[in-house]
């Protein structure tokens, strides 16, 4: 049969062996396949992983899913969903009766059983007690015991296969048996919902299962459930960190709910604990206010701590005023802020702090941390001194979504260096603050004028406004050769100053154009044949000037190699191409934001898999995981914080609408090292450098910070 490899398939057999399983049911374990829709894997015994309930040596297994490679472990077969087959074979019976599933009969009261009945043993499989009296020799206690392990066995498998049959995944329906067990499809019948507070199940997957099958739920309840998928929603569309109530009760409109049911609801709400409401108006989810105040909190009482006044010997001639107070202040303080833009040293003065820090200290109580990989991995290359990811150092768990190094189990460092703090984003600063003792000296390095976090909060911008902190803004620009302009344009795109920016300059030059693509592409030959490293920044995916369409024009230049390529949703990927992550992989090591070259592409049994090389980390892509890619000739701006290339191309288009403003622009800009290309439209260019409206991001630090500070320290 013709079978394309990417789609589902199922296969019968039994497990023969389980390798790994784990408390929420992910399970790796060898696979007897009898039958399969493929010829390829009958009667081979293959690798399978997927979630179940509860595995049996014994049992004959019908499981749907795909083929894919882990990078770890090789080819393997991801199940989706399962069932469970009954024995049919008269040694599948005896086998299956003398299992651990039934508890107290031994082999030879199988065989018994099996010869007695012969084919009606399936019928007492299926519940038919009464065969057991023409069974000679049973006890009472042992006919007692086969129908309790019957009962026990088609309940849970009855349960499960109408989970799934409703429309959960297996994960999902594992999930929901194990917490809930008999009780299962009554909570669905009752309160489905609740499976979106309880078990993370997704709101929008619950509302599909109720309209496919049709199930009956009160209002109300809709409605409370409702309101947090929509704040939830709103925040991580906007980055706030709350929602006024006028634009909570706008998102409703369509529900054409009356007010006293609204009213009902948001008190219910507010007495669960699962919003809070602060000054009449804003509205946040209990959890992420909580995250706030303790964030606000922790660094009230960092604050709160008396600064030591150590003289630090630090070269007057080889640093200006600004950066001795940064160090200084660094090192004598328990919170410190460092900000400014590029070419100001601050890289230079992390340096310092380690060495003078290290005069009194050990190396070993020092950690430097970035969000990013590719952040830490250039922190690493500047101090000599391995830094980490946040996320890799708080030693996040992907299984539960929460980090092993917390409250309960603090790191033992004392001294931490977190760069381009910008990109910190409140949930992820506030697991670090729970995982750092007390005690600590804790800086904050970044570029206030750089794009903030993705996910909610503005936690560098909100506290260097909050005027509370030891902050110091580097001002001089400190890297920059007599020829440099790039660092001088920055600054005055962040200072408003449109009068002094020039159009071209050694390093600089604006190319005012309509041809967007075609002129980059040529810039981008010059650049390459001058052996310079150049990446193309653009602010959106979609259109004529998008990175999609720009990367398809980039690739024949960048990489004119036609001898191997996949072909996957309409993109060629070739051998040569550079590549960008898209998601964390912390299996694999590899970030959102990493870029690499695919090395090689290898077939493996009729599959492709691509080879790609993230700076002598090797990785393997299966069909299935390119979606965690895609090419890097051109990237967007925000992926490519905390990078630096040495020359960067940006187009500027009327095309980019809403993407015009200046933060975005501004770190666009920044990324370049030696050279800056911008080509398009002055008039755009203008604009957005002139558009501040798409950073303000509402947030409640600042006024937390009023309240600390006036004594108010209860929680709201």
């Amino acid at each position: 049969m013709c079978y394309n490899k990417f789609m589902n398939i199922t296969i019968k057999g039994t497990i023969r062996k389980v390798i790994f399983r784990s408390n929420d049911g992910y399970t790796v374990g060898l696979f007897k396949v009898k039958e399969s829709q493929t010829e390829e894997y009958a009667n081979k015994t293959i690798t399978i992983t997927g979630y179940f309930s509860e595995t049996s040596l014994t049992d004959t297994y019908e499981l749907n899913g795909k083929i894919i490679f882990n990078n770890k472990y090789g080819e393997q077969f991801q199940v989706e969903t399962y069932k469970l087959n009954q024995p049919e074979t008269h040694d599948e019976l005896i086998y299956y009766l003398s299992s651990d599933n039934f508890k107290g009969i031994g082999l030879k009261t199988a065989e018994k059983i099996v010869k007695t009945l012969k084919e009606e043993t399936k019928d007492l499989l299926n519940k038919d007690f009464n065969l057991l009296d023409k069974v000679e020799g049973l006890t009472e206690n042992q006919k007692n015991q086969i129908i309790e392990s019957i009962n026990a066995t088609n309940s849970d498998n009855k349960i499960i296969s109408y989970l799934t049959s409703l429309g959960f995944s297996a994960k999902e329906s594992i999930k929901i048996y194990e917490k809930y067990k008999t009780d299962a499809i009554e909570i669905i019948n009752k309160d489905i919902y609740s499976l979106n507070e309880e078990l993370d199940v997704p709101f929008l997957k619950i509302e599909k299962i109720i309209i496919q099958n049709k199930l009956n739920i009160e209002q109300t309840k809709r409605i409370y459930y409702l309101i947090i998928h929509l704040i939830k929603y709103h925040l991580f569309q906007t980055g706030d960190m709350y929602i006024e109530e006028i634009d909570l009760i706008k998102l409703l409109n369509k529900e054409q709910l009356t007010n006293e049911i609204y009213v009902q609801v948001v008190e219910s709400l507010i007495n669960n604990k699962k919003i809070i409401k602060i000054d009449s108006n804003k509205i946040y989810l209990y959890d992420m206010y909580e995250e706030e105040y303790y964030i606000t909190k922790r660094l009230y009482d960092l604050n709160e701590y008396e600064s030591d006044n150590y003289e630090y010997d630090i070269d007057n001639s080889y640093y200006n005023e600004e950066q001795r107070k940064a160090i200084k202040m660094a090192l004598n303080s328990r919170f410190t802020i460092i900000t400014g833009g590029p070419g100001v040293g601050k890289t230079t003065i992390i340096k310092k702090i380690i060495e003078l820090y290290q005069e009194y200290n050990n190396i070993e109580d020092i950690k430097l941390l970035a969000p990013t990989g590719r952040a830490s991995k250039k922190m690493t290359e500047a101090t000599q001194i391995q830094a980490s990811t946040i996320h890799r150092f708080l030693k996040w768990n992907k299984e539960t979504n929460e980090f092993l190094v917390n409250e309960k189990n603090k790191a033992k460092e004392l001294l931490y260096i977190i760069d381009e703090a910008s990109m910190l984003d409140t949930h992820l600063f506030y697991s670090l603050l729970k995982g750092i003792k007390n005690n600590v000296r804790l800086v904050l390095v970044g570029d206030e004028n750089q794009l903030p976090s993705v996910s909610p909060g503005q936690i560098l911008k909100d506290l260097i406004e909050s005027d509370y902190f030891n902050v110091v803004k580097l001002k001089k620009i400190y890297r920059q050769s007599e020829y440099s302009y790039l660092y001088q344009l920055a600054h005055e795109i962040k200072e408003n100053n449109l009068e002094n920016i020039k159009l071209e300059a050694e390093d600089f030059k604006f190319i005012e154009t309509n041809d967007i693509v075609n002129i980059t592409n040529e810039l981008v030959k010059e650049e390459l044949l001058n052996n310079h490293e150049v990446q193309v920044l653009a602010p959106l995916y979609a259109g004529k000037t998008g990175i999609d369409a720009l990367n398809q024009t980039l690739q024949e230049t960048f990489n004119p190699n036609d001898n191997a390529y996949v072909n996957y949703k309409e993109i060629i990927y070739k051998v040569g191409d550079k590549i960008i992550q898209l998601v964390n992989s912390f299996e694999n090591n590899v970030f959102n934001g990493d870029i690499g070259e695919i090395i090689s592409i290898e077939k493996t049994r009729g599959i492709n898999y691509l080879i790609i090389n993230f700076d002598g980390n090797i990785i393997k892509y299966s069909y299935k995981e390119l979606h965690q890619i895609t090419h890097a000739f051109a990237i967007s701006i925000h992926k490519s914080q905390g990078s630096e290339f040495q020359t960067v191309i940006m187009p500027m288009s009327f095309d980019y609408r809403t993407m015009l403003y200046k933060k975005l622009i501004y770190t666009g800009i920044t990324r370049a090292k030696n050279k800056l290309y911008i080509i398009g439209s002055k008039e755009a260019f203008l604009k957005a450098i002139q558009n501040d409206y798409a950073i303000i991001r509402k947030s409640g630090i600042k006024e937390l910070l009023n309240r600390f500070y006036r004594g108010e320290y209860d929680f709201i």
